[in-house]
């Protein structure tokens, strides 16, 4: 993995001020807060927290006021599907968050809209310029839109703006249909990716550069690639004795892909491969 002087690591204004923005759409009404089993293997809803009332109070839930507690919601994160990013809001966001003021209880705002201000603020060009970056083409038109966001979300954008030219970059990233292999827009997934690989070739302490002084040596990458969300949550968490091998995806059956399976199963780091003449070095 070769290092890029010419590269910065740094993260771009697009990235921060709207593409990462798509996060907001994964915002859910409620959360599970779930208790895994210590005897067997299965798990309990204890509590359905709201995010309308526990995100922008979450004291009483992490004193353990209502029920106990983080263990709780880690857990309910990898027993639950996630929402889709997409062009859908909760309420919660769209009425209930609260931006500081001169009032108590600050005022309320619209988080989508803000998102949109911000990226004004920020001078952003408009969504049909980083798409022509990315290699969609010329987009004079809306109808020139075609190719990475359906007719219905075109419509809606005829609505909003009097030129296809005045899309602000997250509306019209938000509103792509999926490209192939990712679950983002095409404009996104270039954006994204393009930052990500910033992040990887301009960084000169990346774990998998090939530095003869510094670098990792294959057995030592080979440990390090055995990292996985679910070993941490076995190593952190004192009542996780049970998850699937993949903590990203839902679990399934045990005929399935992603079963859940003892602790004592998934890959650790083995810390010996990192010792040199008989010191530890890490």
């Amino acid at each position: 993995m070769g290092y890029n002087v010419s590269i910065n690591a740094g993260i771009l204004n697009h990235f921060g001020t709207a593409v990462l923005r798509v996060g907001d759409t994964l915002i859910r009404s409620s959360f599970g807060l779930i208790t895994n089993s210590r005897v067997r293997c299965s798990s309990k809803l204890i509590y359905r927290g709201r995010t309308a009332v526990d995100f922008f109070n979450p004291a009483p839930l992490l004193l353990g006021l209502k029920v106990n507690l983080i263990r709780e919601i880690l857990y309910g994160l990898v027993d639950e599907l996630a929402q889709l990013p997409d062009k859908n809001f909760v309420d919660v966001i769209r009425e209930r968050v609260i931006i500081e003021g001169p009032t108590i209880d600050g005022i309320v705002g619209d988080l989508p809209a803000i998102n949109i201000h911000r990226g004004r603020d920020h001078g952003l060009q408009t969504f049909v310029k980083f798409r022509e970056i990315c290699g969609a083409g010329p987009s004079n038109n809306f109808s020139q839109l075609r190719n990475t966001i359906n007719c219905p979300e075109i419509m809606k954008l005829r609505q909003a703006y009097e030129n296809a030219k005045d899309i602000d970059l997250f509306v019209g990233g938000i509103l792509e249909f999926p490209t192939l292999g990712s679950v983002l827009g095409f404009t996104f997934t270039c954006l994204m990716t393009k930052q990500f690989g910033h992040l990887r070739h301009g960084d000169r302490f990346w774990y998998e550069r090939n530095d003869p002084i510094a670098a990792f040596t294959l057995p030592q990458l080979e440990e390090i690639r055995k990292t996985s969300l679910s070993r941490v949550y076995c190593d952190n968490t004192d009542n996780v004795i049970f998850i699937q091998k993949n903590a990203f995806k839902l679990r399934t059956g045990n005929n399935g892909d992603n079963p859940v399976i003892d602790c004592d199963f998934i890959p650790r780091v083995n810390l010996e491969v990192f010792r040199r003449g008989g010191r530890a070095h890490w």
